[in-house]
């Protein structure tokens, strides 16, 4: 008799879901086979928005709600309706239906919890039904999904969802396994950083429990305007402003506002707003898109300029005064990483840091705020050095950034935990940001481990992912210690720029064999030794059928220099697993 073994499954917005479609596809045929080989009869129970409307997530949300009952949630700015929103939650199934007449008995818990999470917490899940599954369940698959952009933009789900589950860590690995082709191009960038940023001395944290702040004001718009004036007298048309408003609302969106009143001064020149993460991937990958870049001082000081200055060589510096900024201007080709062995796992605090989500603005002022607390930082230096140790490995790195108090704190309690015996085989290296920005493009295949908070981590893997052919190449999953919960998906967005069928499903595979592989760890309860066993040798079929696939360099997709597609990726991943013992 053939059993089951359940797991949530979120498909993800726009080529996301042709990613997720296949990788449940070579779930699937890896279970067969691992049923097979283990002596065992096994299916997988997929619990996803076909079983549950309350499982639908992201734009897919807005999607069914338009399409199958004419509801609108946002305007066309992508802010959300309130009198929409509440007479859904307080009117019952007559009103509801005299307005939306297709909705019936059966909808109202999706539309109603979807309502009520869009207004009291701005984000598109119907929170109750999406939170109420997963810690039930245990272990989801998560595609990704978009993010929207406008004034009273929902916030982002991941961030949501880790908040909600107490999520710990947040896991990335990079293997540098698919052949890939060196192709040279031309550096010539000129980096303008301001001199407001990440503070840790500020009466706003005075009588709080922030450890720092991040603070933007009108004096900022000085560096912009710098960059700008250069990209006049070079003739270059174009200015790249980085940020993390989705994240950092107040003070990364002030600073992108006085970018766009900065541009108003410059006819003929753009502003390209960009999120930072993103453009530390492609300043890595693709460098001779950038010409003049204007970002904030942590953005910069920490991160690009020493990034850039370990693959670059720096032919200009200029101090432009203690109030508006330094300028750094790089040139050289873009750094080979294609032939780096590269085995490295990145470790993130995942719900706290910026991501608290709390901010304000005063009339000259526009704040984000920072909280590191000792118990989140043991939970997170703990597991990454036990998985260290259980991956074999033991070359780690633990990351902080000079002069916060939140990074002091970080590296405190770190310190406190790798003087324990049972570290003592690890070869543990305290590191500052900006030193391992440079240390990671000199001796990527050095690294086994790095551990850090969050946003120097969501920063970082993007960059480390660009040592591995790109984010198509990406796992993640969110693992949360205190309840055994894991929410696997790929590390990359949704791609809604490529055509059906064009997206790399590689991310997505290994975050799938990192989600079997801990339910084959499950020490819950929610699983029976049977369960595990035949979910360990499922991740392993995944694991190992995904990697040899790459590592032949057949049929590979188009970010990989490729001609295949998705599914055809799937089908040749699951072809290598039916060969698997």
């Amino acid at each position: 008799m053939t059993k089951t073994i359940d797991i949530l499954y979120f498909p993800g917005d726009d080529r996301a879901e042709d990613a997720s479609e296949v990788v449940k596809d070579v779930a699937d045929a890896a279970l067969a086979r691992a049923s097979k080989l283990t002596g065992s009869e096994y299916k997988f129970n997929w619990i996803s928005e076909e079983n549950d409307a309350t499982l639908t997530i992201g734009l897919r949300l807005l999607k069914r709600l338009t399409d199958n009952f004419g509801i609108q949630l946002l305007n066309d700015k992508n802010g959300k309706v309130p009198e929409t929103l509440e007479f859904l939650i307080n009117s019952d199934l007559a009103a509801i239906k005299g307005k939306y007449p297709n909705v019936n008995e059966g909808d109202l818990p999706f539309i109603k919890d979807a309502a009520n999470s869009l207004l009291k917490v701005n984000v598109l899940v119907p929170a109750d039904g999406f939170m109420g599954h997963i810690n039930k369940v245990g272990y989801a698959f998560k595609g990704s999904t978009g993010t929207l952009s406008g004034k009273g933009t929902p916030s982002s789900i991941n961030v949501f969802a880790r908040k909600k589950l107490l999520s710990d860590a947040c896991v990335r690995d990079f293997r540098n396994v698919a052949p890939q082709k060196y192709v040279p191009v031309d550096v010539n960038m000129a980096v303008f950083v301001g001199p407001e940023g990440v503070i840790s001395d500020s009466p706003h944290l005075k009588g709080t429990d922030f450890t720092d702040a991040k603070i933007i004001t009108d004096k900022s718009a000085s560096i912009i305007r710098e960059a700008f004036k250069y990209a006049k007298e070079k003739g270059i048309d174009k200015v790249y402003v980085t940020q993390k408003a989705n994240i950092l609302k107040e003070s990364d969106g002030a600073f992108v506002d006085l970018a766009k009143g900065v541009e108003k001064e410059f006819p003929g020149i753009t502003l390209e707003v960009t999120i930072f993460d993103n453009m530390l991937q492609r300043i890595a990958k693709n460098p001779d898109w950038f010409k003049v870049v204007a970002t904030s001082k942590f953005y910069g000081s920490d991160f690009l300029l020493p990034l850039a200055g370990a693959m670059f060589k720096t032919v200009e510096e200029k101090e432009l005064g203690q109030d508006i900024g330094f300028m750094r201007r790089f040139e050289g080709k873009n750094y080979n990483f294609t032939d780096k062995r590269i085995d490295t796992r990145c470790y993130r605090q995942n719900n706290e840091g910026f991501y608290i989500g709390e901010g304000k603005s005063t009339d000259t002022e526009s704040i984000n705020f920072r909280r590191i607390t000792a118990k989140n930082s043991q939970y997170l230096v703990r597991y990454a050095l036990d998985d260290t140790i259980n991956r074999g490995k033991k070359t780690t790195f633990i990351l902080s950034s000079e002069g916060l108090k939140g990074d002091e704190l970080f590296i405190a309690e770190a310190r406190k935990i790798t003087d324990e015996s049972k570290y003592a085989d690890l070869d543990i290296k305290y590191m500052q940001i900006k030193d391992y920005c440079r240390y990671t493009v000199e001796h990527p295949e050095e690294i086994d481990s790095v551990i850090g908070s969050n946003l120097t981590m969501d920063f970082l893997t993007d960059a480390e992912a660009s040592k591995i052919g790109g984010i198509g190449m990406m796992p993640s999953f969110n693992y949360t210690v205190s309840t055994g919960i894991v929410v696997s998906e790929p590390g990359h967005g949704t791609a809604p720029d490529l055509e059906p069928n064009q997206i790399n499903p590689g991310a997505s595979l290994w975050a799938m064999a990192a989600l079997l592989e801990h339910m084959g760890n499950d020490n819950t309860g929610r699983l029976d030794d049977d369960q595990k066993k035949v979910a360990m040798k499922a991740a392993e079929l995944v694991g190992k059928g995904t990697e040899k696939f790459y590592a032949a360099g057949q049929n590979l997709t188009g970010d990989l220099g490729g001609t295949g597609s998705t599914n055809s990726v799937g089908e040749a991943v699951k072809a290598v697993i039916a060969d698997l013992s």
